[in-house]
């Protein structure tokens, strides 16, 4: 998601309010590419989070 649209997907998504959204940093439009690991344990900490 393009950095400033995640306001819009959070009032838009339900379910996606008291979420945690993280910003990976230096990464671009093919985020498992340019940040897999990162992109990697952030999934699998949202997934512990939301059995």
């Amino acid at each position: 998601m393009t950095k400033g649209g995640e306001k819009r997907f959070i009032e838009s998504v339900p379910g996606a309010k008291g979420q945690k959204h993280t910003i990976i940093k230096g990464a671009g439009h093919f985020l498992q590419d340019d940040a897999g690991d990162e992109l990697a344990r952030v999934v699998i900490e949202f997934i512990k989070a939301n059995p």
